[in-house]
């Protein structure tokens, strides 16, 4: 009698972290790496945020999606090095931006999950549809680069974050 007891114990104990676990990458993550790396404290118009990350190798990918008013979007530009970027287009599951079309470099978003990919108006016809910025550091030394970008539709108030790194060499 005692053993089948033990093993309800231990699976409702694997069940309770698992959903600690769970509630943790849910809720928390996205607010953390918003505090992180867009700005501290977060705006109040900010709502929904919802994120995923990913680990590739040695490099990361963090996206975030959520709600947010032009005029904390303002905000968050003049508070950090985020730059706007005069090209922006998205062609499947990659965003390419730069100065002009002929400089712009590729971002290749993980399509394994439907969190990771690029919002559906991005993909619009209208050039116009969002506008893009971006933050760029690169570590001579260990020859990391992290790529910071921001897209903003204004129509519908939404905003697309995404973190990666190629983890260096």
């Amino acid at each position: 009698m005692r053993r089948p007891k033990m093993y309800a114990f231990l699976l409702l104990l694997v069940l309770v972290l698992a959903l600690v676990w769970a509630a943790t990458a849910y809720w928390v993550l996205p607010l953390r790496v918003f505090r992180k790396a867009i700005l501290n404290p977060i705006p109040a118009s900010v709502q929904r945020i919802r994120g995923a990350a990913s680990n590739h190798g040695p490099g990361h990918m963090y996206v975030l999606r959520f709600d947010i008013s032009e005029a904390d979007l303002r905000s968050i530009l003049a508070a950090g090095q985020f730059k706007e970027v005069e090209y922006a287009e998205c062609h499947g599951n990659m965003l390419v931006y730069g100065e002009t079309r002929e400089t712009a470099k590729p971002c290749e978003f993980s399509g394994a999950l439907p969190k990771m990919r690029p919002p559906h108006w991005c993909a619009s016809a209208d050039p116009n549809a969002f506008k893009a910025y971006v933050i760029e550091e690169i570590d001579v030394e260990s020859a990391i680069l992290l790529v910071r970008l921001l897209l903003y539709n204004q129509s519908i108030g939404e905003a697309y974050y995404v973190e990666y790194d190629n983890g260096g060499t």
